[in-house]
């Protein structure tokens, strides 16, 4: 018998049972979620592109006290994870992203989804709108993205 949230590996997918339902992803589309730092050094690097460790540290200088040394520990865990990558340049090491931040929304918002909402999109969303007080113009936003995503929905069911 498999225990509760166990992995299954099989073939080329990364499953995982939860309480009543056996949950599959393509590994490809698998990210382990990324923490509070790792999130912010990503955020550098998607909006700045390459990076030395010295720029990835000024900027997050910029919010936070943080050692030199910190940041480089966090790229090299992240670059064993297969997150960021290097380049030499000179005796520089410059990182570059290897996830897409739509990948990387993706994976977490997908874990939030499974683990505190049950798979349901329409509880996360509940959660949001009787949590959160929102102004009109975000309000309208939203239902702007639901209306784009059922055009979207009904062009590709045609």
């Amino acid at each position: 018998m498999i225990a509760e949230s166990e992995p299954v590996d099989s073939e080329n997918y990364r499953c995982s049972i939860q309480p009543f339902e056996l949950q599959c992803q393509p590994e490809a589309e698998m990210v382990e979620p990324l923490g509070e730092l790792q999130s912010a050094v990503m955020q550098i690097l998607w909006e700045h592109g390459q990076s030395t460790v010295a720029e990835v540290h000024e900027h997050l200088s910029q919010d936070r006290e943080i050692a030199y040394t910190t940041v480089a520990t966090v790229l090299r865990r992240m670059e064993a994870r297969e997150i960021v990558s290097h380049e030499l340049h000179g005796r520089t090491f410059v990182y570059s992203a290897l996830l897409d931040e739509r990948t990387a929304g993706n994976s977490l918002v997908g874990t939030l989804l499974d683990n505190m909402f049950r798979g349901k999109a329409s509880r996360l969303v509940s959660h949001l709108l009787d949590r959160e007080e929102l102004d009109p113009v975000e309000l309208q936003e939203i239902k702007r993205l639901i209306n784009e995503h059922e055009k979207r929905k009904r062009s590709k069911d045609r």
